[in-house]
């Protein structure tokens, strides 16, 4: 393997030790079915957005959402028309360009859960190939999402996501 490979992988495994607690970990005053659900939402998220179905991926967010990107130092945020028009456009050029993402995610911990409000946190390392190629690291990030049960369903209102390395993001049209 190579030493870029080492590097993210070591910064990887630094981040699953980033801060988390802010109630108890072992806490069971939570509705299981609920939990179960956000944790699909979660699930499909990533899996959605790779495989680049990126109608059922925005159906996961609130029509309010918010959407943040931390990325080298850089804070970029947008709502919900903005953002799905830069993951449509950017999704399309790494499908027309033979590209594939994978996020690998682990160690999602919820913050808190009610009745009819979650928050959790994530880390991921993302990977990349083109053209059927070896997978490469594109770097590590860190995941923080906010849900709210609307209409009985699950839907991410916020979702952060903050990069250790330099990743290549061109501020999207709108982004603030």
């Amino acid at each position: 393997m190579n030493s870029s490979f080492h590097t993210l992988l070591l910064t990887w495994l630094t981040l699953s030790s980033y801060a988390i607690a802010q109630s108890p970990s072992g806490k069971t005053d939570f509705n299981v079915a609920d939990r179960l659900a956000i944790q699909n939402v979660i699930s499909s998220h990533f899996l959605l957005l790779d495989s680049n179905q990126i109608d059922a991926w925005i159906a996961n967010y609130a029509d309010k959402a918010i959407f943040v990107a931390v990325i080298s130092g850089k804070r970029y945020e947008s709502d919900r028309p903005v953002f799905e028009k830069f993951f449509r456009d950017r999704f399309r050029t790494f499908r027309e360009n033979g590209d594939q993402r994978r996020h690998l995610v682990s160690n999602i911990f919820f913050v808190d859960q009610t009745v009819d409000s979650a928050h959790i946190k994530a880390n991921g390392l993302l990977l990349t190939t083109n053209n059927g190629g070896d997978p490469q690291p594109v770097g590590g990030l860190t995941y923080e999402g906010w849900f709210e049960k609307l209409n009985g369903v699950w839907k991410i209102v916020k979702w952060v996501v903050r990069g250790d390395t330099n990743i290549e993001f061109e501020r999207p049209e709108g982004m603030r």
